[in-house]
């Protein structure tokens, strides 16, 4: 009774949450459609810290960004409504656009045969999912090791479905944790400020090796201090100071 209580009481608090930050994020909508796109910013930025998630709520945000000529926090914003809707033409017309006044321009680096791999079956099947059909192979491996056991003998049809098992097993257990260890798609930030100095040492006095620009999208991979070690469009690896960098 207790349980059902606090479920019904739970529910009722999260709808009225989200009914709030429904009703921010049309004041938001309404101040940048009149033009006040600081304003519609701040609104939705309380809608997002009201726990609202939507590609209109990201969209909205972005543009309202772009018209301040806010480029590094526009592609911010407009990389995570496409991660919400990435079919959307909207979101990748705007993305195209805002991108194209990215002063830096490095060529990309194509991901390796195995991370493609990752991603399909990512993006395809979920990590939860591959943990969760790899236990299911497994188990029905062990079934039929015991059937195996307790009969002494085994078919040729369930010889090939124990090593159909045990493989699938193996193949979506591994998948599964290699992939929540080691994320399908690396830890991303955006350059929010003018211009970020690249050293080639977590040190101020360190040489310079690069300068990247607003707008600009880097992988992170790792953090001592202050200091991130970031990794270019172009393999290119250095250190900047975290202060200027936006989540996506």
């Amino acid at each position: 009774m207790l349980a059902c209580i606090f479920t019904l009481v739970y529910a009722s608090s999260a709808r009225a949450q989200i009914t709030d930050a429904t009703q921010v994020f049309d004041r938001g909508t309404q101040a940048l459609h009149q033009g006040a796109y600081s304003e519609a910013i701040t609104i939705f930025g309380k809608a997002d810290s009201l726990g609202f998630e939507s590609p209109g709520l990201y969209y909205n945000r972005a543009v309202a960004f772009y018209r301040l000529d806010q480029i590094g926090q526009s592609i911010r914003y407009l990389r995570r409504a496409r991660a919400l809707d990435g079919d959307d033409p909207r979101i990748q017309h705007s993305l195209s656009i805002v991108s194209a006044r990215i002063e830096d321009k490095y060529s990309e680096l194509p991901a390796p045969i195995w991370k493609r791999l990752q991603r399909i079956a990512v993006e395809s099947i979920g990590v939860n999912t591959m943990i969760a059909l790899g236990v299911g192979f497994y188990l029905a491996m062990i079934f039929l090791i015991i059937m195996r056991i307790r009969r002494a003998s085994e078919g040729p049809w369930q010889r090939r479905l124990k090593y159909f098992c045990t493989l699938n097993a193996f193949l979506f257990l591994f998948g599964g944790f290699s992939s929540s260890v080691w994320p399908a798609y690396p830890d991303e930030s955006v350059v929010v400020t003018a211009e970020l100095l690249v050293r080639e040492q977590p040190d101020s006095d360190a040489s310079i090796s690069d300068r990247i620009h607003e707008g600009l999208v880097v992988s992170l991979l790792t953090r001592v201090g202050d200091w991130v070690l970031i990794q270019l469009p172009n393999g290119a690896q250095g250190w900047i100071t975290g202060d200027g960098l936006g989540a996506i």
